[in-house]
């Protein structure tokens, strides 16, 4: 897979020299700033600070392919904190609001733009086709995290069904957007040539969930069960404490009695919102406490998805400098630098602090305008 891109001429006389290059709101000097000596740079986006872990995620990748062969990779986070979240709003508000940051991304010379929001990613083939437009060639750039952890449930399902017989039981935690799309039900029905069936519905007020089987062979199911609390991000974006945090969490999780068999224990739990692994502890005791793990369960989270992606991608990066040299202490890897639509620098600044204290370098936090 080629994943380099060089901006045509025109593309770059068109930045330099328009005040409101196609339609970007600012002025240039709310760019990403790339290292011009960097061999591949990317882009992150996500509605918050939830696609940082995306991009930390890539960083470690990054790290790894400098000291080893020199190849430098540089990774940028673009947080829309101004329209957050995303998990409510209409497909067509998503998409109108995650283009802009294409467009800023790939003006500003980003190889590879990541779609770390879930909510956004469930509407990536409309997002592309627009940047076709604008971009001829650029769609092919654009990755998705449905995508990425879509492979992944499918692998681990079929892992379960080749060590042991009986049901795989599913808990889909998701933002409002992804668990009304029924993506990943979608998915992982046509993935075993079958349909799914809605068995189960509930509302709860801060969200609501649903189950969902998908019959197998030998009279086993896949069962989905889905829920979609509408606070979590809100709480993770605003800072909001442990306690709240954790009270929201026991609060929206009691669905599960509603939705679940008592004798029921989830194989997979699927965190397909980027902020929720922010609030793994809390889930795992949760349900540990309630005994609905089994005991082999297996958690998804995207981050590690999009760093096997770009492991996997390496090699294709490798072969186009295979005759060069050059020693990565001269372009030092700093952490992935944040930019932000809204006004929450400091409270993206104590969040950082707070989730990354291993951080060598603390990472630029500063606004631009879409």
């Amino acid at each position: 897979m080629n994943i380099f891109f060089t901006p045509s001429s025109d593309y770059i006389r068109a930045f330099e020299t328009a005040d409101n290059p196609l339609g970007i709101e600012g002025s240039i000097l709310s760019r990403l700033e790339f290292n011009k000596k960097t061999h591949l740079k990317i882009a992150t986006f996500d509605s918050g600070i939830g696609g940082y872990l995306i991009a930390a995620a890539l960083h470690q990748v990054a790290r790894h392919a400098a000291e080893e062969y020199g190849f430098i990779i540089e990774i940028a986070h673009i947080g829309d904190t101004k329209n957050l979240p995303y998990g409510m709003k209409t497909g067509e508000s998503v998409v109108n609001l995650t283009l802009p940051a294409v467009k800023r991304a790939f003006l500003d010379g980003a190889d590879k733009f990541f779609i770390a929001c879930n909510t956004a990613s469930v509407e990536v083939e409309r997002i592309r086709a627009e940047t076709e437009k604008i971009f001829p060639g650029r769609a092919k750039d654009i990755v998705s995290v449905t995508e990425l952890s879509r492979f992944r449930l499918f692998r681990l399902c079929d892992k379960i069904l080749n060590n042991r017989e009986g049901d795989i039981n599913i808990l889909l935690l998701a933002t409002p957007r992804t668990v009304s799309s029924r993506l990943y039900p979608s998915f992982l029905a046509a993935y075993h040539g079958t349909l799914y069936a809605v068995a189960e519905k509930t509302e709860f007020n801060d969200g609501f969930g649903e189950r969902l089987e998908i019959p197998l062979l030998n009279n086993a199911r896949i069962n989905i069960i889905q829920v979609a609390p509408r606070e979590w991000v809100n709480n993770i974006e605003n800072g909001a404490s442990e306690t709240e945090a954790g009270l929201q969490i026991v609060k929206d999780l009691t669905c599960l009695s509603a939705l679940s068999e008592k004798s029921e224990r989830f194989d997979i739990i699927c965190y397909f919102c980027t902020h929720y692994p922010f609030l793994h502890s809390f889930v795992d005791t949760y349900l540990t406490f309630e005994e609905k793990l089994s005991e082999n369960a297996a958690y998804v989270m995207q981050a590690v998805e999009a760093a096997e992606y770009l492991t996997d991608n390496l090699p294709e990066c490798l072969k186009r400098r295979a005759f060069e040299t050059l020693s990565p202490q001269a372009y030092p890897l700093s952490a992935p630098n944040i930019y932000l639509t809204g006004d929450r620098a400091e409270t993206v600044t104590a969040l950082i602090t707070k989730r990354f204290p291993d951080l060598e370098s603390f990472p630029l936090v500063r606004k631009i305008m879409l």
